[in-house]
């Protein structure tokens, strides 16, 4: 009788568990901007780019240094959480970008610059004896519109 009891009692919780979900879910509502995952049709062209001078890369797009001897490539957007135009927020956000960063000859590594300094996040970072800046993440964020992540372009400069 007791292993009865005990087995209704699971079955009772369980279901009852499962409709708690299932209502919480029509309470549950994203007001923050959300990057929407896509899978990136056209990669774009690589860039010939220079030291010292801001270039953008859009989402998948690579730039090589010839001179340096450096590759860059935009990996993704981690975060953008961003006060979207025409909202009231009490923190202004930050959106992050990862790159990956390779040296002629093999050495590479990936870096996740954000458009705000952190204890968790840079707006720059030093390889290879260079300086990958962040100067953009675009386009901005606007107010219940979703950003599909094609759409982001970041601008760089990178120096010695």
């Amino acid at each position: 009788m007791d292993k009865k009891l005990i087995l209704v009692s699971l079955v009772f919780l369980l279901l009852a568990t499962f409709i708690v979900l299932l209502l919480y879910q029509d309470h549950v509502k994203v007001t923050a901007n959300v990057i929407k995952n896509e899978t990136v049709q056209e990669i774009p062209e690589d860039l010939e780019v220079s030291v010292g001078k801001s270039f953008v890369l859009k989402l998948g797009q690579s730039a090589s240094i010839n001179a340096a001897g450096l590759h860059i490539h935009f990996l993704n957007i981690t975060e953008d959480s961003r006060c979207p135009i025409n909202a009231t927020c009490i923190q202004a956000g930050h959106a992050t970008a990862e790159i990956e960063f390779k040296k002629t000859g093999g050495k590479s590594a990936i870096v996740r610059l954000s458009n705000a300094n952190s204890n968790e996040t840079s707006t720059t970072a030093e390889l290879f004896l260079y300086k990958l800046k962040l100067q953009d993440i675009s386009p901005y964020p606007i107010l219940n519109e979703t950003i599909p992540l094609s759409n982001y372009n970041i601008t760089l400069m990178i120096t010695r």
